[in-house]
């Protein structure tokens, strides 16, 4: 009797072991399919991001010129590069109705200096000063967003026209979106440092680019404190 009761606690024994060991095989394959999955969104991620940087560079260079709302910031590139006396820019002599500031057009200019220095040593026409000024500033729409994109905002994206198209237009939209989406990422983020810097940059894009971006950070603003 005490040998087969001894056999029993033998066995039971093997088999907690064995739903151990089939326990710990199975979490094994559980974090490894984990990080598989993880990896792979992350692939099609940076695919689908580099995808839609390339549909903006396509519409670039399919639609190069500008519409008439794209004047003024384009001709601000034209003199930062250009035009060598302040006095000489075209927004003092043309200013139109409403006063714009070159601001927007400024961060274009100071990332993409090197690129336009090597341009004016080949001695290359102006339209690959415009083409390279609209992908610049495409592209800094996109990075912009990095701190909240998500595959699916990603593969929606893609599918829209919007910001493929817009995105790289020297319009006062295109320059307050990236800051914009600055204000966005650091708003998302729960602390007070954070918080002040994206009503810092809220502020600054509704004095110098586009007011209605004052009513936007307040209805986030609003909306977050309602969701926290």
């Amino acid at each position: 009797m005490k040998t087969r009761e001894a056999d029993l606690g033998k066995d039971s024994k093997k088999d907690g072991i064995v739903e151990l060991e089939i326990t710990r095989i199975l979490n094994d394959i559980y974090q490894v399919a984990t990080k598989v999955k993880r990896l792979f969104l992350e692939g099609l991620k940076i695919i689908s991001f580099n995808n839609a940087v390339m549909i903006m560079i396509l519409n670039v260079m399919a639609s190069p010129y500008t519409k008439v709302e794209e004047s003024f910031n384009t001709q601000a590139l034209h003199d930062l590069i250009f035009t060598k006396n302040l006095k000489d820019y075209d927004h003092l002599e043309f200013s139109g109705v409403v006063e714009r500031s070159f601001i927007g057009v400024l961060i274009v200019y100071a990332i993409g200096l090197p690129w336009f220095t090597i341009m004016g040593m080949f001695k290359l026409p102006k339209i690959y000063y415009l083409v390279f000024g609209r992908i610049l500033l495409g592209i800094l729409n996109y990075y912009s967003q990095q701190g909240f994109r998500t595959f699916e905002y990603i593969m929606l994206e893609n599918a829209s026209f919007h910001l493929n198209f817009w995105g790289s237009r020297m319009i006062p939209n295109s320059f307050a979106l990236l800051w914009t989406n600055l204000a966005f990422y650091f708003q998302l983020k729960n602390d007070k440092i954070s918080g002040l810097i994206s009503l810092g940059i809220y502020v600054f894009v509704a004095i110098v680019l586009r007011a209605e971006i004052a009513v936007l950070g307040k209805i986030l603003t609003r909306a977050k404190r309602e969701l926290l």
